[in-house]
């Protein structure tokens, strides 16, 4: 519970979702469209990837009969992974799916919607949103239980030093991220020299050679996923035993473990789980250096273990063999999802199979090659892997100032906090 009045969020601000937009609508390129995903990945500051489009003339229309989100709304998922928000900026330009999301709008002059983003980051809004979600198979939240939702709303100035003190930690991170991403991009960029255009170092002297992929290096091959590792699935202990699961004990992933932040290297996921639990799954242990990679909702997840862990049945991951690079198999994977999602299957949502998945074709440099690129990618991903613990120490201190702060449990009232921003 927070000290501070509560009030109904209907009454603080427009609650309300989009215009329906039809799949014929859909469109190679235009205004993005987002769904959850997207809006998954604004929260994350992560890059957007958007797969959908409609017209310049479809969402014209829409703004001037409807309106769109403009700056400092809130859009926040709603069905599936709940919570999740985002706040519009001032460069933003889309429009979104209705059902996936919730948008929220005309903010009365008592509540800032970056401290209701804050409030919905926090363990209490969290606790909050749980409270008036419906679903059992899949959890979604109703725009009108959105509207009685009771939450903590203290004075404006109140909320506005909350929102300027937690966007400091915000910020660190958020510049973290960018040199994350420079990192990022210098290796996707020596990984498509080397193994797309087959500018290896001497790659004057190798002649090319025919393969089911087209031309590529002499003494390089093509050969199924079987062939350069394992291919390990995973299980999950009984949801309905508590004692499998503790915060302390196996590394345990699921794909939910990604929604909220993809990144390279993974140690843990939200939950651990207890020997016995591990016991009574289906799960796998895999050591350091293997690639976790999600099999369905979505396919294509993927991160290198930095320690031993094990996954939930969402992941089809590899442990390479000895004389393959476990830089190389992530690349390689994250480079070639349109080939792995085409060997998928499904009617309601796509999964990779084991089996599948053993048959997905990978291109096999020299070993010279490859662990050269290794050499240098493993150092890029060092200097990436500080800057993610960075963030993760910066998310845990915020956290915990921001459980206290939306509680009310730290006064800011008398604190000399400038609150415009600029």
């Amino acid at each position: 519970m927070s000290n501070f009045p509560y009030r109904k969020l209907g009454e603080l601000c427009t609650i309300l979702s989009s215009k329906r937009i039809f799949a014929k609508e859909y469109i190679e390129s235009g205004v993005p469209f987002y769904r959850s995903k997207e809006i998954i990945q604004k929260h994350n500051g992560e890059k957007i990837n958007t797969e959908l489009f409609i017209s310049d003339e479809r969402f014209s229309e829409i703004e001037s009969k409807y309106g769109v989100p403009k700056e400092n709304d809130m859009l926040m998922t709603s069905v599936g992974t709940l919570g999740v928000a985002y706040v519009v900026s001032g460069e933003d330009h889309f429009y979104f799916k209705d059902g996936n999301l919730t948008w929220y709008k005309d903010f009365s002059s008592e509540l800032n919607s970056k401290y209701l983003f804050y409030l919905f980051d926090s363990e209490l809004g969290k606790d909050l949103i749980k409270s008036v979600a419906i679903g059992s198979s899949q959890s979604a939240l109703t725009i009108d239980g959105m509207k009685n939702l009771e939450v903590p709303c203290p004075d404006i100035c109140i909320q506005e030093k909350i929102v300027k003190l937690l966007k400091t930690y915000d910020s660190l991170i958020e510049n973290n991220n960018r040199r994350i991403a420079i990192l990022e991009e210098m290796a996707q960029k020596l990984y498509r020299e080397w193994f797309v255009h087959f500018r290896f170092p001497g790659h004057e002297n190798v002649k090319m050679m025919e393969s089911e992929m087209g031309l590529i290096p002499e003494g390089w091959a093509v050969s199924p996923a079987s062939a350069i590792g394992q291919i390990v699935g995973g299980g999950t202990p009984s949801t309905k035993n508590e004692s499998y699961f503790t915060k302390d004990g196996i590394p345990w992933l699921c794909p939910r473990d990604f929604s909220r932040e993809e990144t390279k290297y993974i140690a843990r996921g939200q939950k651990d789980i207890t020997e016995e639990g591990y016991k009574s799954s289906g799960a796998k242990m895999m050591p350091a250096g293997s690639i976790v990679f999600s099999s369905r909702a979505p396919i294509g997840y993927t991160a290198i273990a930095i320690n031993p862990l094990c996954t939930n049945q969402g992941f089809k991951s590899i442990v390479p063999n000895n004389d393959v690079s476990s830089e190389y198999v992530y690349y390689y994977l994250k480079n070639n999802l349109p080939l792995i999602d085409g060997y998928a299957s499904g009617s309601t949502f796509k999964e990779i199979s084991s089996a599948q998945m053993k048959l997905v074709p990978f291109l096999v440099p020299s070993v010279d090659v490859m662990f050269g690129f290794e050499r240098i990618s493993a150092g890029l991903g060092k200097k990436t892997y500080n800057l993610q613990q960075k963030n993760t120490n910066l998310r845990k201190t915020r956290d915990l100032l921001l459980s206290r702060l939306i509680s009310g449990d730290i006064d800011v009232s008398e604190l000399d906090i400038p609150i415009k921003e600029g």
